[in-house]
């Protein structure tokens, strides 16, 4: 999925890295369901 992410370029390997290193922490109690939603449209 990574590289699809960077392909879109809106997201750089800094955020995804900053993002996964976010949910591999102590910090991160909970990631419930309604946390990993996403919307948009397709242009």
């Amino acid at each position: 999925m990574r590289p699809e992410l960077e392909a879109t370029g809106r997201v750089d390997a800094a955020v995804i890295d900053e993002a996964l290193s976010y949910l591999a922490s102590h910090r991160l109690a909970e990631l419930g369901p309604g946390m990993m939603t996403a919307w948009g449209r397709r242009g």
